[in-house]
């Protein structure tokens, strides 16, 4: 599986380069790969990723110290574990570490 990692991205520029596409069914360029979203899954991550082997410090403990401070829900998820989000409702889809945080 492939996977592209992009950091830092603003609101409308994840909105213009992936979302819109994303949800239009057409292919978009990202991280020199071209990406078919029905060949795909799309998981975007705000903040801290949790277990990621380049950034060992993201551990539970740390997620947990760091949603103490969040004003709204969220979750901490690992590279095993995306959210599914239909009509509104999220499905946790999962074969790995995370939790949700409720505000």
């Amino acid at each position: 599986m492939s996977h592209a990692r992009l950091f830092n991205l603003s609101r409308e520029e994840l909105r213009a380069c992936v979302i819109e596409p994303w949800l239009a069914g057409r292919a978009f360029e990202l991280a020199e790969s071209e990406w078919e979203p029905r060949e795909s899954a799309l998981k975007i991550l705000e903040g801290r990723h949790l277990d990621n082997p380049d950034l060992p410090q993201n551990t539970m403990a740390d997620a947990e110290r760091w949603a103490a401070g969040l004003t709204r829900s969220g979750y901490a998820i690992d590279d095993e574990t995306a959210i599914k989000v239909v009509d509104g409702v999220a499905e946790v889809i999962s074969e790995g570490h995370w939790r949700l945080f409720e505000s």
